[in-house]
């Protein structure tokens, strides 16, 4: 009986910074943590061995609830520190050919259109590789580095997110897909016709639209989705293309 197909993605843990810190197998080069060598060594490995995408986990606080300090974190690189991952992305999308790069990227932590304007430059530069991690932001100290006391509650920031993805795919429809004319013998670079604001107001967003750059490789990044809570993977289930999940153990 012939094996049936599976597809394999790599989750880059601890985001874009130092890996293994102190341990034996990481290496002496400690100053490079902040250069995509490693990353672009993993990435090329993976399409090597017919993964389909590596995803690059993230979060955007220092960590300080031991001892009510940030120092134990600093101190052996625990969760920190984490580099940007949509700086990383083409560097990895450069170095191979088929491999996709999702990236993580929280909806309470962007606004709509700036995030639909970088996923959709990403996914142009990419030549159609890029994907999204979409995440809520869920620790208090990252919600005050965006100048918020505290995060929203748990069921309504996935309230928050898909009236986000509403807005996000909104705008990256706005262009329709034969919105480039490119006829230099006309003079038409792309027919105003074709592209329509979205005038979108919602509870949490508002935006006026089209998106300021044309209709990516794609259409839209794949979505990603690792929500383990019952709101989550309802939100998993109405938005993302691929779903990173616990694999239920079997009691004997």
């Amino acid at each position: 009986m012939p094996a049936s197909p599976f597809h394999l993605g790599w989750f880059f843990s601890k985001g874009f910074g130092p890996k293994a810190w102190r341990h034996p197998w990481a290496g002496s080069a400690v100053d490079r943590f902040a250069k995509p060598d490693m990353a672009v060594d993993l990435a090329r490995s993976m399409e090597r061995a017919g993964f389909d995408y590596l995803m690059l986990e993230d979060s955007s606080n220092v960590p300080y609830t031991y001892q009510g300090s940030h120092d134990a974190y600093l101190r052996h690189s625990v969760d920190t520190p984490k580099l940007d991952p949509t700086v990383l992305a083409p560097f990895l999308t450069a170095a191979t050919e088929r491999l996709g790069i999702v990236v993580t990227c929280s909806t309470t932590e962007y606004h709509p259109f700036m995030l639909a304007r970088k996923m959709n430059a990403l996914d142009h530069v990419s030549d159609g590789r890029i994907g999204w991690n979409v995440v809520t932001g869920s620790n208090d100290g990252g919600a005050q580095n965006y100048g918020r006391e505290k995060q929203y509650p748990h069921d309504e920031r996935y309230d928050m997110a898909d009236e986000f993805m509403e807005v996000a795919h909104r705008l990256w429809d706005s262009w329709e897909a034969d919105a480039m004319v490119l006829d230099l013998d006309r003079g038409i670079f792309a027919d105003g016709s074709k592209v329509h604001p979205i005038d979108f107001e919602g509870k949490y967003f508002k935006s006026r639209g089209p998106l300021s750059a044309p209709r990516s490789p794609q259409g839209s990044p794949v979505i990603c989705q690792a929500g383990g809570s019952g709101r989550g993977r309802r939100f998993a289930a109405q938005w993302a293309e691929t779903i990173i999940a616990m694999a239920a153990t079997r009691r004997r």
